[in-house]
């Protein structure tokens, strides 16, 4: 037995310089009989002879001691994977892949040989560790998208899409398959679908960041402006991807768009002095920003009219899309009292209509308004009352057709918003229309009426007086009296036409 015994130990003194830790424990121990140099380097040099619970007593509380006590029990090899084992002298804990198996010389006892893989774990660890990094990265990046309601999408280098954060999908009810490519851009605008792929063509083959603004037909069928912007990942100078977002940006497209249609109302109406020209620019402003027609029509006895007395409306200007017929930018109208057009300015305040294609109502509006409208297969319009000064000076419709949404309530406020921007000019404007109005009157005035004659035409006729001081030529009367003869031969026979005396 000792021969025996002593043959074990040579064998086992074989594993001294072994780099792969060695370590043997007898009977039940499991007192340690024997350790070689990298087991007493990577797990510590504990005494021989002593029981593993007091050997290994922080790994036997780990439930190492029941694990070598199944191995010895049933002699099946058992295994440990990224053990980890406490290093001698207190440095960092060491990583182990264990394994058991019952030693049966002699006294039966549990062989154990480990290596040490402290270096794979901790590289493995670490790259875990990076994963739910870039993982944590990736849900903030996307809850940060969610709260700024912001579509992301990757592309390939030549600008087909190839990722979805999933939004645009949620926004336009597009499916993923119909998006991927060049899918997305058959939920723009019609007007916007060419020249948006062009520009995006352009900006992958020039390899440069992207910055376009289209309309997108949402999943309610609602048009509304985006923002996208696109730029490119380069690797080793080459684009390798792109990764783009888009925004909706409607309100503050909305905003610019009102800002910008203010400023074009206050300049136009500056350049005019009179009425006319004043409402007609604005006219031109309104359409097509804002409507697809409009007409302007003066009230100009409104204040004076008699009780009863039907209203008087001239139309003084006009204007329509280019593909729209334009109505004759004057003419006038006459309403009953009773008409929902005297009902309107009545209340002074805007009426909005909406109906089906090429059916608007009859009372409310002049009759060639309501000719092109029925001829324009208009589904909107909006009749408001212009106040100037506080007296409702004119009456203005706009209307669009059907090819565009119906006119709303933040268009009427848009529109009243451009004649209140305008009020001054319009004021001065009214105020020398008044003036000229009420000149021609006093001219009027001053004249008498010519008698009738049966051969003769008569007519009375306002000039002007000379300005003081100028050498007058002509008559200096403030009036006089144009006289034309209705011409026979018979009353002065032998002379011609005409006459001397004339």
């Amino acid at each position: 037995m000792h021969g025996e015994r002593g043959m074990e130990w040579v064998a086992l003194e074989a594993f001294d310089p072994t780099p792969v830790a060695v370590a043997l424990t007898i009977g039940p121990d499991h007192r340690l009989a024997y350790t070689n140099h990298a087991y007493r380097t990577h797990v510590g040099d504990h005494p021989l002879g002593r029981p593993i619970a007091e050997a290994f007593s922080e790994q036997a509380g780990r439930g190492y001691r029941a694990l070598f006590d199944q191995v010895l029990a049933t002699g099946e090899p058992a295994s440990l994977v990224e053990a980890p084992v406490r290093a001698a002298g207190g440095g960092p804990d060491r990583f182990l892949s264990v394994s058991l198996s019952r030693f049966s010389h002699g006294r039966p006892g549990v062989l154990v040989i480990a290596v040490d893989v402290t270096e794979q774990v901790v590289a493995a660890r670490r790259a875990d560790r990076a994963t739910k990094e870039q993982e944590r990265l990736r849900r903030r990046f996307e809850s940060l998208v969610w709260l700024s309601a912001q579509i992301v999408w990757v592309a390939d280098p030549s600008g087909l899409v190839t990722e979805s954060s999933g939004i645009w999908e949620r926004v336009t009810g597009q499916s993923w398959e119909e998006y991927r490519g060049e899918g997305w851009s058959d939920v723009l605008h019609p007007d916007d679908r060419e020249p948006a792929l062009r520009s995006w063509v352009e900006t992958c083959r020039q390899a440069r960041p992207w910055h376009y603004t289209y309309r997108v037909r949402r999943r309610d069928g609602e048009y509304r402006h985006f923002d996208v912007h696109a730029a490119p990942v380069f690797e080793d100078g080459v684009v390798v991807e792109w990764v783009g977002t888009c925004t909706d940006v409607e309100d503050q497209w909305q905003e610019r768009q009102r800002a910008e249609l203010l400023d074009r109302a206050a300049a136009a109406a500056g350049e005019q002095t009179e009425l006319a020209g004043m409402f007609a620019a604005l006219a031109d402003v309104l359409v097509p920003a804002l409507a697809d027609g409009c007409g302007v029509h003066l009230l100009p006895d409104l204040v004076d009219r008699p009780a009863g007395a039907p209203i008087v409306a001239h139309r003084i200007a006009t204007a329509s899309r280019d593909d729209v017929r334009r109505q004759p930018p004057t003419g006038e109208e006459r309403f009953a009292p009773d008409s929902g057009f005297a009902r309107a300015i009545k209340r002074r305040r805007p009426l909005h209509r909406t109906f089906p294609p090429g059916r608007p109502p009859a009372d409310l509006l002049p009759n060639t308004t309501v000719a092109w409208l029925t001829q324009a297969e208009a589904t909107s319009v909006v009749l408001m009352p212009v106040i100037v000064d506080g007296t409702v000076a004119a009456a203005v419709t706009a209307a669009r057709r059907g090819d565009r949404a119906p006119l709303g309530p933040d268009d009427i406020a848009l529109m009243k918003q451009v004649f209140n921007h305008t009020h001054d000019a319009l004021s001065g404007a009214v105020q020398y229309h008044r003036t000229q109005q009420l000149a021609l009157a006093l001219q009027h005035s001053l004249l008498a009426d010519p008698p009738r004659l049966a051969d003769l035409e008569l007519a009375a006729r306002y000039l002007a007086p000379p300005r003081p001081g100028s050498a007058a030529t002509g008559t200096t009367r403030s009036s006089c009296r144009t006289v034309r003869r209705r011409w026979s031969s018979a009353m002065w026979p032998g002379t011609t036409w005409p006459p001397p005396w004339r």
